[in-house]
């Protein structure tokens, strides 16, 4: 490896400590942010670089720049990190939960210390509280006792800690209202994540027109299953069909694997390590969904998917259709299939943010559901897809100034026939990040649109899925950062 590259991966590792454990590298603090005068320097020697990975670089340092800014202006983003080291030190082993605990009081208690006198908006605050919250009970799941804290006792110490960041929180002054960032940092946000020109007012028609076709779709299947009766009845039907304990829910999601992976074997490369299936620990019910992937990693060379059991008997989350999309969006060939291909560069494994993850996930997801042949896997499937395009459009219409929140919260309640309760929670999970639930959309969108495009100009399918993994998912990607 080049020593400029060695050089920006220390840049960047050692600012984000969470990074380096979803790198599958052992936690060693969250890191004082990146410095912008280093950062600055990096960049000044990427050309020492081979010149295929001077792109790659470039984007590193960019994402390095935008993380740093974001952190240095919302404390709030401390809680989340610590909450993603906790849970990540969870699945990792005592050795790691020993190390993010040393860290978490001094790392709080400086975020505070810098944020005194400033100001935080009121769904800011809200993401912090709630974090530092659920990282607080996380502690007190594992044993902690606040009244040993004086005694050196780690779990004491990081629950009052969190405990502590709360009040922080709620201390630092109500910042004024703040409207949405405007069509044009919108798209320049699409090209920074996605390495493409993505105009809002087009991906968000877009969207829409996605959302209606799924929910026509769906509605026709329902029709086929079982004629003249409700859309959502049909669904509450197939999630009665749901594992009753964790023996055949461990049976369950390793005979979906099995079918899964047969029905795609032809048109997408065998992933390089294996796929393993396994419970999540029960102090991470409820901050995990009810399936996660955790990449391999130098401890670890296999990928696991972590299932969370519902409290109480299997709830329709783990309904048997739907152990069939969670393989194929976690494992093959979705995440575990993208993570395994990247695994032996570490740059491009840095690289796979979430949003490219998930495009892909979302887009491997769809597809098994095509090639399994099962009305009730394809009408999930639908339903899933108008979900994720719905969010999308609000995401869009939200953030890039096209739609008042109302009038989102209402479309969307009309669109996917919820209840307005359900709407109001949709709108508000992605109205605190501008992309995230946009981006891994459209990427999903445009990987298709190219296997498509690739497929007719003479490419084998499985060589163009190889392909597009080997680019990390995203298009043009080395064009668009050069």
């Amino acid at each position: 490896m080049a020593e400029i590259e060695e050089e920006v991966l220390r840049c960047y590792l050692g600012a984000f400590g969470v990074e380096r454990q979803e790198a599958g590298e052992a936690f060693q603090g969250f890191g004082e942010g990146p410095d912008p005068g280093e950062i600055s320097r990096l960049q000044a020697r990427i050309s020492e670089a081979p010149a295929a990975r001077r792109a790659l670089l470039s984007r590193l340092l960019g994402r390095a720049r935008m993380r740093g800014e974001e952190r240095a202006k919302n404390p709030a983003e401390a809680a989340g990190e610590v909450l993603a080291a906790l849970v990540q030190a969870e699945l990792r082993g005592d050795a790691e939960r020993q190390a993010v605990l040393e860290a978490t009081p001094p790392y709080l208690s400086a975020v505070l210390r810098r944020a005194r006198g400033g100001t935080l908006s009121q769904g800011t605050r809200s993401f912090g509280v709630q974090a530092a919250s659920l990282a607080a009970g996380l502690l007190l799941a594992r044993g902690a006792d606040a009244e040993l804290a004086e005694q050196g006792d780690l779990l004491g110490r990081g629950f009052l800690a969190c405990e502590h960041f709360v009040r922080g929180l709620d201390e630092l002054q109500a910042a004024p209202q703040e409207g949405p960032m405007g069509a044009h940092p919108y798209a320049d946000l699409l090209l920074a994540e996605a390495g493409a020109r993505v105009y809002p007012k087009e991906l968000a028609e877009a969207a829409m027109t996605a959302l209606l076709a799924e929910m026509r779709e769906a509605r026709r299947i329902a029709r086929q299953i079982s004629p003249g009766e409700d859309l959502f009845e049909v669904v509450a039907g197939i999630g009665e069909d749901a594992p009753e304990n964790e023996a055949e829910l461990l049976e369950a999601y390793r005979e979906a694997r099995a079918a899964v992976e047969a029905a795609v074997a032809a048109d997408f490369p065998a992933p390089q390590a294996k796929l393993e299936i396994a419970l999540a620990p029960a102090q991470l019910h409820g901050l995990l969904p009810f399936t996660a992937y955790l990449p391999p990693s130098a401890a670890d060379p296999a990928g696991t998917v972590i299932l969370s059991q519902a409290l109480g008997p299997m709830t329709s989350a783990h309904a048997r259709a739907r152990t069939l999309l969670a393989c194929a969006h976690d494992g093959v060939p979705g995440s575990h299939l993208l993570f395994a291909a990247a695994q032996g560069d570490r740059l491009r494994r840095l690289l796979l943010s979430p949003y490219a993850a998930q495009g892909w996930a979302l887009y491997g997801a769809r597809y098994a559901a095509e090639r399994l042949g099962s009305e009730k896997v394809s009408l999930i499937a639908a339903l899933d897809s108008a979900r994720r395009a719905g969010r999308a459009f609000a995401d869009v219409a939200l953030h890039a100034g096209l739609a008042a929140r109302e009038d989102v919260q209402r479309i969307l309640s009309d669109a996917l026939s919820l209840p307005e309760g359900m709407a109001e929670a949709e709108v508000q999970g992605v109205a605190r990040q501008p992309g995230y639930a946009a981006l891994p959309w459209w990427l999903a969108q445009d990987i298709a649109d190219r296997v498509r495009g690739a497929v007719a100009a003479g490419g084998r399918l499985k060589d163009v899925h190889a392909q597009i993994l080997a680019q990390g998912a995203l298009g043009g990607q080395e064009e668009a950062s050069a």
